[in-house]
């Protein structure tokens, strides 16, 4: 699906998909990236998604996921992320956190927050 859905996308005139997590972040990644060089033509993706498990363990009392999450954040912006979801288990704090860092590094951040 990584070539061929954002084709079919796009030629239903879908332009921009929001995919919110990937299961093959470097995949959008570098589609994105050929999109944006006008090798490929494509809707464009976004990437990768945070939870509480994936980022880190959380010990209550410290900030061991909220680091976590900030690092989590700043790797993902670094290899060309511009999109993070966050998950229904993270924290307030540590959402907070995510975000921002998403902020500062310029990325948006979108939620599935069924709380």
């Amino acid at each position: 699906m990584g070539y061929t859905g954002p084709r079919l996308y796009l030629g239903s005139g879908v332009t921009t998909i929001r995919t919110t997590g990937s299961r093959a972040p470097y995949a959008e990644i570098n589609l994105k990236d050929a999109i944006d060089h006008g090798s490929r033509r494509a809707a464009h993706p976004s990437h990768r998604a945070i939870h509480h498990g994936r980022a880190g363990r959380r010990r209550d009392g410290d900030r061991e996921f909220s680091r976590a999450a900030r690092r989590f954040v700043a790797y993902w912006a670094a290899e060309g992320a511009t999109w993070i979801k966050a998950y229904t288990d993270i924290r307030r704090a540590d959402l907070g956190a995510a975000i921002q860092e998403a902020h500062r590094r310029g990325i948006k951040v979108t939620g599935h927050l069924c709380r």
